[in-house]
């Protein structure tokens, strides 16, 4: 008797316990996995910040294999994007359906890579239905429209060259000076109309956005807004990498690579690419190996920094780091293991 009330109490407990403690797992994996995106990211957000987002998601792996019909529209464009660009295996006609879907429920950042592909049609009436949608939703304050028809109307390709209408979708990307779509479309303009790609920039980079400063950088490294600015495309590297932009980071090695010295930010410099490296960032992997191998100065002739990080570049992807590798092996500085796995990447 005794046995059977102890039983039946501890039955009893356990099912109290559960009753508490799974509504609210449950609940957590139930929610939508794109609440955490902020209005600005489904803006102009870089789509693979989008998908990190969403992925870190408790409730990301479940809700992702649920069936599309019990799905947000949110979510089926993250997945959209992530089928797409290969972040999830499922191939790019799974994303394009699945972002066509959200697009149809009312999802604005979803139409804008289904109207992006309509615009290589070659025909004018799907190309006018492209403009509409994407016109339609840089208005709608989605600006990842504004800067893809700032694109294509200084690019000329897939819309007939139109300065003008680049000019005023620049202006409304930059309508929010802090969005990555002022940074793109400032910088899609400049090989047309520098002095306008110049003055949003600055004003964008002024206002917080590092993006904005690194592409300034990259306009003076590309003569853009003169020849001859060496310095000028330094200071605002330096201002993107100081704010921990990578790409920034490693313009200044490459300048430094190539003769351009500036020793009182080589350190920092380097100190912040050594992580984005060693996370897969092959571009870091790249100078910081250059720079190891720079024979002008005997105090960085460091070989075995140089082969460590020629490896990793060619782990995350870079080619021209695995063929390093093999000439790093041609010159006694490598193993021939690594020589090995150089090669196999190369031919991947």
């Amino acid at each position: 008797m005794f046995v059977s009330v102890f039983r039946s109490f501890a039955f009893f407990g356990a099912s109290l316990l559960a009753s508490l403690l799974l509504p609210a797992y449950s609940q957590e994996k139930m929610t939508d996995f794109t609440s955490a995106i902020t209005p600005q990211q489904w803006s102009s957000g870089e789509i693979v910040d989008l998908v990190r987002t969403s992925a870190r998601h408790p409730g990301f792996e479940y809700r992702s294999g649920q069936p599309v019909e019990t799905m947000t529209a949110n979510e089926k464009a993250i997945l959209g994007l992530a089928y797409r660009y290969g972040y999830l295996e499922g191939g790019v006609e799974k994303g394009m359906k699945l972002l066509n879907d959200a697009c149809t429920e009312g999802q604005l950042r979803a139409c804008a890579y289904p109207a992006q592909w309509l615009l290589t049609s070659d025909d004018a009436e799907t190309d006018a239905a492209a403009v509409k949608i994407l016109d339609r939703i840089c208005k709608a304050g989605t600006l990842t429209g504004c800067y893809m028809l700032t694109y294509a109307y200084s690019k000329g390709e897939d819309l007939p060259h139109d300065l003008q209408k680049a000019r005023l979708y620049t202006d409304l990307a930059c309508s929010d000076l802090q969005q990555l779509s002022c940074s793109y479309a400032g910088r899609h303009i400049a090989a047309h109309s520098p002095d306008m790609s110049l003055k949003l920039l600055t004003e964008s980079c002024e206002a917080g956005n590092f993006v904005s400063c690194h592409n300034i950088g990259i306009g003076h490294r590309d003569d853009r807004y003169g020849t001859d600015k060496v310095q000028e495309a330094l200071d605002f590297f330096a201002i993107a990498c100081a704010n921990d932009y990578i790409d920034s980071c490693a313009n200044i090695l490459w300048y430094n690579n190539n003769g351009f010295a500036e020793p009182e930010k080589l350190g920092w410099t380097v100190r912040k690419l050594i992580k984005p490296c060693e996370r897969g960032h092959a571009s870091a992997c790249g100078e910081l190996a250059r720079y190891h191998e720079s024979y002008t100065d005997d105090r960085l002739n460091q070989p075995e920094l140089f082969v460590k990080y020629t490896t990793l570049g060619c782990a995350a992807g870079s080619e021209f780091t695995c063929s390093w590798i093999i000439n790093a092996y041609d010159e006694h500085l490598g193993s021939e293991a690594l020589q090995r796995e150089a090669l196999s990447a190369m031919r991947d």
